[in-house]
């Protein structure tokens, strides 16, 4: 941060690359650093997002409301609508069907978690339902309805926990003008070149292509002033755009995509490849017409070498299949996803190839990837956004103070490395705990696991715990309805369940079922609310 007394401050930050990265980077920063950063966004008319619907999970509730965005502008704005979870059809064997539902399930009873309580009812032998039966969410889901409710009014319930479905295209562009109007300048320019100060060669120059070129005595004399002393790694002084000029900043930040122009094509970060356990290597998208009823949830449907999404926005559905190309040609899967769409389709089906990983190093000299820039995952637990979400939390946090921060960088690193290995795990689970007979399936069965997912698995099998870190992304809710609703039910429930009385136990699960029953049936549908809310904004 800029100020009167740290003359070696970052006053200035270049975003290359728009979208929701770009222009999330671009908000988050006007809003915390106010005057104290000149932020520039430059991104070419000629590069489209990738995105044509996006479904994500309830942080970004928090990170709207870190903006100062009004839920209900940001909804009518997007053509958002409500997400209280995903279901997962097949993913088990072919007719297995079960939901990942936000928010609590059930209540824990004092030290005893919520899940052991009914696994001991379940291993008993005794009538407990399914786990998603105390799901408030899930109640709601399938009956279609929404309403916010923080708590089941007059009992010590949990009430609906919800993230959102929305156009990442108009988010983008909600963002953008959000940003413009603090400050932030906008830029229509294409990269033609990156100009480097390395300590071993001084300056060089790095073109689009990552190839070595010459560098104009302009772009020398706009580096020299920003090498103020000696560094340890390159760092971007300038970049070149087509149209002739040159930008300077002290701080870059990656927002191009799976191009990952400056972090890779100029700063070398280096790609660890996650392909032996995601083996995904293609996906298709296309948007539908809207149809009835509007869910309130993601659906993810695997087939057989692959799976499909169904998003359901306010104003149409987004639909697409991620597959192996190993295992099913790019037609076939066209034609699939084509022949399930549920509406007339709205547009020509979008072909994209991506390769599972991450970045090695996701900073890298006084440059940030945010976004695809810093590596993909498929989608299958809405996470996409959440990493641009979750880089930039951190970004801010390490934000350099001044041009001393190789602990800062190698700690951010550190965390962005565990945080793509714990979602890897995550989504690796899905697949390991198949039953399905088709080739690609029976693959993704009998891979080696990490060992970090192995002791999770082992563990939970024996008695139902969890091991997770606190600060983890999924929950122990959500691995809990991963192991569940794939058919990894435990031997034996917590020795602390064992001493609650048995007629007490079924109780207590009865009147959560009541309780959530009635809070469910008094709820208006997810399509009036949102048309109650959109009938709002347009008085």
């Amino acid at each position: 941060m800029a100020t009167a007394h740290n003359p070696n401050a970052v006053k200035s930050v270049i975003i290359l690359g728009g979208g929701s990265a770009g222009w999330m980077s671009a908000a988050l920063l006007c809003r915390l650093f106010k005057q104290q950063l000149h932020i520039t966004l430059v991104e070419s008319a000629d590069i489209g997002t990738i995105g044509v619907g996006e479904a994500s999970i309830p942080p970004l509730t928090l990170f709207n409301q870190a903006l100062g965005i009004d839920e209900a502008e940001f909804l009518r704005q997007t053509q958002g609508s409500i997400k209280l979870g995903i279901e997962f059809q097949g993913w088990g064997d072919k007719t297995s069907r079960y939901m990942h539902a936000f928010g609590a399930i059930g209540k824990d009873l004092g030290l005893i978690p919520f899940h052991q309580l009914w696994l001991n009812q379940t291993l008993n032998g005794k009538e407990a339902g399914t786990l998603w039966d105390y799901s408030f969410n899930v109640k709601a889901a399938s009956a279609h309805k929404f309403a916010p409710m923080a708590s089941i009014q007059g009992t010590p319930l949990s009430g609906l926990t919800h993230a959102y479905h929305f156009d990442a295209g108009l988010y983008g562009a909600f963002l953008k003008d959000y940003s413009i109007a603090r400050g932030v300048t906008h830029i229509i320019g294409h990269l033609e070149k990156v100009n480097l100060h390395t300590p071993a060669t001084g300056l060089a120059c790095i073109d689009e292509a990552g190839n070595a070129c010459a560098i104009d005595k302009q772009s020398q004399e706009q580096i020299q002033e920003q090498i103020q002393e000696q560094i340890q790694e390159p760092r971007i002084a300038s970049i070149s755009l087509k149209n002739g000029d040159t930008l300077s900043a002290d701080f870059f930040i990656d927002c191009t995509g799976m191009q990952a122009l400056l972090v890779e094509g100029a700063l070398k970060a280096g790609f660890e490849d996650y392909s032996a356990l995601l083996p995904c290597d293609r996906a298709i998208a296309v948007p539908c017409e809207r149809s009835e009823p509007l869910l309130p949830y993601t659906q993810s449907i695997a087939f057989e070498a692959g799976w499909r999404w169904r998003i359901p926005l306010s104003h149409r559905t987004g639909n697409g299949v991620v597959y192996s190309s190993a295992h099913m040609s790019d037609d076939a899967a066209e034609a699939l996803l084509m022949k399930s769409l549920d509406g007339k389709p709205l547009g020509e089906p979008k072909r994209i190839r991506f390769k599972t990983g991450r970045r090695t190093r996701q900073w890298v000299g006084n440059c940030v990837s945010i976004g695809l820039s810093s590596g993909f995952l498929e989608p299958l637990e809405s996470t996409s956004i959440h990493l641009v979400q979750s880089a930039l939390l951190r970004l801010v946090r390490f934000f350099p103070a001044g041009h001393d921060y190789q602990h800062s960088r190698a700690l951010f690193n550190a965390e962005s490395k565990q945080e793509f290995e714990e979602i890897r795990d995550f989504i690796v689970l899905h697949y390991v705990l198949n039953r399905r007979d088709e080739p690609f399936w029976h693959e993704r069965a009998q891979i080696q696991l990490p060992q970090s997912l192995a002791d999770r698995m082992a563990l939970f099998a024996e008695n139902g715990t969890l091991l997770r870190r606190t600060d983890e992304l999924f929950s122990a809710l959500a691995w809990q309805q991963v192991f569940l609703g794939q058919g990894l039910l435990p031997k034996a429930s917590s020795a602390l369940a064992a001493n609650v009385p048995e007629g007490q136990i079924a109780d207590y699960l009865n009147d959560i079922r009541r309780i959530q029953q009635q809070a469910t049936a008094a709820l208006p549908s997810h399509s009036d609310y949102l048309a109650a809310l959109n009938a709002k904004g347009s008085r």
